[in-house]
Formats: C-alpha cells, structure tokens, sequence
C-alpha cells in the first residue's frame, strides 16, 4: 500500500518500518566497515598491491556514490518499497539505502515526527560501525570470517 507524499497521520506500519531501517543503515555500514578492515588481510593474502587494494576500495564506493542521485529520484516514482529491493546487489545497493529511507519516512511518518525518526533510524549508521569494528580482529585470523558473521546477522536477502 502506497501513502501520500506527506501524511498526518501515524500507523502502526510506521512504527513497524522505523526499526527495519535502522536495521538497514546498521547492517549497510557494517559492510562498509568490514570492507575497509578486512582489505589489508586481502590485500596481504591475496598478494594486491596498492593499486589493486585502492581500486576495490574505490570500486566499492563509486558504485555507492553513484546510485544516490538516481536511487532518491527512483523512489519518488516508482516508491522506495520496490527500490530498496535494489539492495541485494550490495556495492551498487549501497547507494540507495539513504535516499529511500528518506523517502519511505516522507511518506509513512507524520512531519511533526520525522527528525526523531530521522535520528533514530540512522544511528543505525554509528551502531553498525561499532559493532563491525569491534568484530574486526577477527579479520587477522580469517578475514571471510567478519563477512560470514554479519552474513549469518542478516535478514535474507533477495533470494538467500
């Protein structure tokens, strides 16, 4: 069911939404996070030069940075519902994550009530980091081991 682009109202699929987001920013930027932590173990073990490591970092990142403009401009037509099924493919998924949030929260929770759903869904962002972080020794032992960690944390995702 689609709302409108500004509604007065506060159902409780809002209330149902705002923790899947956090959830969302938590887990997207835990891989971000394991990403740039597992890379030097990789980088180490898979004999990568500087190069090779700076190319997959930024590979990562550009594919990030351009979905955001058209990810945002997607889910104002089409509804970030469908858009955010994009999120399976994750270094170009990575980019619609924040403007269908926005989206999603325009049209499913009330103005007067945004900035703090706003607040809460994206201290998933700082929530996800530390948790990564804090996980990120394993990457000296094993680093698939932080991937297959959070993998295992995850929801499903696409056909998985």
């Amino acid at each position: 069911m689609r709302r409108g682009k500004y509604t007065s109202d506060c159902s409780g699929e809002a209330f149902t939404l705002l923790p899947l987001l956090f959830l969302n920013n938590m887990l997207g930027y835990a891989d971000r996070t394991n990403l740039s932590v597992a890379v030097i173990a990789m980088s180490r073990e898979l004999g990568w030069g500087e190069a090779s490591t700076g190319t997959l970092l930024a590979s990562f990142f550009c594919g990030y940075v351009l979905t955001q403009i058209p990810a945002g401009l997607a889910a104002a037509r089409f509804g970030a519902k469908r858009v955010l099924l994009a999120r399976v493919v994750v270094g170009l998924a990575e980019g619609v994550q924040i403007p269908c949030c926005n989206a999603l929260l325009a049209a499913w929770v009330p103005l007067h009530g945004r900035a703090r759903a706003l607040s809460f869904i994206f201290s998933g962002q700082f929530v996800g980091t530390i948790c990564a972080l804090s996980c990120s020794p394993l990457a000296e032992w094993w680093w698939p081991s932080i991937f297959l960690l959070w993998r295992r944390r995850a929801p499903p995702q696409g056909g998985g």
